[in-house]
């Protein structure tokens, strides 16, 4: 969550993806609304300066790039001799 605020609509999709009442999810659930993004100065007053040093430096050797990204169709399984649109028009699919 981007704010401690937002944990409603957390708990809301959290049962609409588990599919049941929100008032049935019990432990799936987060417990509170901790697991939210902290500013740098939340950050620093919760943490030694060296471990939040580290966190950079794993940062750093993240390399990604949105244009990493491609869509690869799923090879399709058919029958030799056929093709997906053969056997769609045969009502096989």
């Amino acid at each position: 969550m981007h704010l401690r605020s937002r944990k409603p609509l957390q708990d809301v999709m959290t049962a609409i993806r588990v599919c049941k009442p929100l008032t049935e999810c019990g432990l799936d659930l987060q417990q509170n609304a901790e697991r939210h993004l902290r500013s740098r100065l939340r950050l620093s007053q919760a943490f030694a300066d060296d471990l939040l040093a580290q966190t950079l430096q794993v940062a750093e050797r993240c390399n990604f790039s949105l244009e990493e990204l491609r869509y690869q169709y799923p090879q399709e399984v058919v029958p030799v001799g056929e093709t997906p649109e053969s056997l769609s028009a045969q009502g096989h699919l």
